[in-house]
């Protein structure tokens, strides 16, 4: 309504129109900014620095995290090579056999 009141051509009014758009956009942008970096700076950071931490962790934990991805890949390949029933299945009802649900099957 602004340039329509003024008597601006339509490409002038889309021109205004849209650099104003622009200004708010990167205004509110900034804006935004400012506060997620903050938020980060509450939030995020005090959940990285123990990650940190961990990664820093001696080589133990490094290899039980490797050999965990290792199975997983290996549980996740034999499913779909057609292991699942002739392999998996029957370590989970050996595991099963105590009482102990198969979750905690080979925990320490």
């Amino acid at each position: 309504m602004w340039c329509a009141s003024r008597s601006l051509l339509p490409t002038a009014a889309t021109i205004v129109a849209v650099g104003a758009s622009a200004v708010v956009a990167g205004a509110a942008g900034a804006v935004a900014a400012h506060l997620l970096d903050a938020a980060d700076d509450l939030l995020v950071a005090p959940l990285v620095t123990p990650l940190a931490a961990h990664l820093a962790a001696p080589a133990a934990w490094r290899l039980r995290a490797g050999l965990g991805a290792g199975l997983g890949y290996a549980t996740s390949w034999g499913s779909e090579q057609g292991y699942y029933h002739t392999v998996l299945l029957p370590l989970i009802a050996v595991c099963m056999q105590g009482g102990a649900p198969s979750t905690h099957c080979l925990a320490p």
